[in-house]
Parts: C-alpha cells; structure tokens; sequence
C-alpha cells in the first residue's frame, strides 16, 4: 500500500479547526468574556465552570457560610445544582462530605443566640481554602464539552443546541436557578452571580 501524502494548506483550508477555549483562563480575565461564559454554562446546564468561578471567590475569603452554601448547591447528594463530576461527590468519595458535619456545628454554634455550655463549645476554625480542590481538580473532564460548544464570538444562545434555550432549560433557570439557587449564593456572599439568568 502506497504512502499517503497530505497536503498542507489543503488540509487547512478543508478542516478548520476551533482552538479550544481556556475556560479557567477566561474566568481569571473576568469582564464580558467571562460573563458571556458563564451565562452559556448556566444555560446549558454545565455549571462546572460556574462553580470553578465560585470556589476561586471562595479561596479569596474562606468562611463557613460560603463552604457550607457551595456544598449543599452542587456537591450533596440532592444538591439542585449537583456537578457531573460525580467520582469526587458523596457517596462515591466521601472526603468532603465527612469534612461537612464540623462545618455545620461551628456554623450553628457561631449563629447561636445564648452562650455555648463551655463543655459543648467547639473550637471555630476558618474552613480550609482548599476544601474543594478535590472536586477542581476532577473539573477539567467537564471543561471539554463546554470548550467545544461555547464560542465567544457569537451570542450566548446561539452556542446553545438549536439556538435558543429549550423547555426543560428555561424551567431549570426559573424555577431552580432563580428561586432556590442564586438567592442562596447571593446570601452567602457570591454577590457577582447576582446578574445571570
């Protein structure tokens, strides 16, 4: 069997290849880039970026609210925003959720009204800044599909399969991301997620 030649510019001007998008590079520029991302990702139901962005704000100023909140939105098991990356999630990896029940009682303990019984008081430690690092790391597997379909020259909907939001996506964003979701990373203090929709 002969060997096959290719030439060059010929396979360049039939196979034009999309460079693929640096979605963690994108979400460190900020501006309308990133904001244009973002707003894609939540559309699209891929929220690993959106998290990403959130645990880099959360790294910025560890506290107890904010762990608390990312957790229970996107890593627990009936979390109504619960990333794909599941390997990492409880009950298939359980590092993160035995980290959890610490939290929640310094959290309690802190919102207390009357004094903790000296016995019962717990030590109040700042969460760790890495506490999700195990779930960022495992992140990059879900970055791919996101690269292929998001493109920023063009507008966010039309990066969407067919161009528009479809029926199940629309209800996701109004009745979960708008009503349980991102009033409660509002609350917590993720005050930049304000503005998607």
């Amino acid at each position: 069997m002969g060997k096959l030649n290719y030439n060059h510019a010929t396979l360049s001007s039939t196979f034009i290849m999309q460079p693929s998008l640096d979605i963690p590079a994108t979400l460190n520029q900020g501006g309308a880039g990133s904001v244009a991302l973002l707003q894609f990702c939540l559309r699209s139901g891929q929220l690993e970026p959106l998290f990403l962005a959130l645990v880099n704000e959360y790294r910025q100023k560890p506290n107890h609210l904010a762990a608390l909140t990312l957790y229970d939105l996107f890593c627990a098991p009936n979390a109504p925003a619960r990333l794909s990356v599941v390997q990492v999630l409880p009950p298939q990896d359980l590092k993160l959720a035995g980290m959890v029940p610490l939290l929640r009682a310094q959290w309690t303990q802190m919102q207390a009204r009357e004094a903790v019984d000296e016995e019962k008081r717990l030590h109040i430690a700042q969460p760790q800044r890495a506490l999700f690092d195990s779930v960022v790391a495992a992140l990059p597997t879900a970055f791919a599909v996101v690269a292929q379909q998001f493109d920023p020259e063009k507008r966010v909907n039309d990066c969407l399969p067919g161009g528009s939001l479809s029926a199940g996506q629309r209800n996701w964003i109004n009745q979960v991301w708008l009503k349980q979701v991102r009033p409660k990373l509002t609350s917590a203090g993720f005050w930049r997620v304000g503005t998607l929709e």
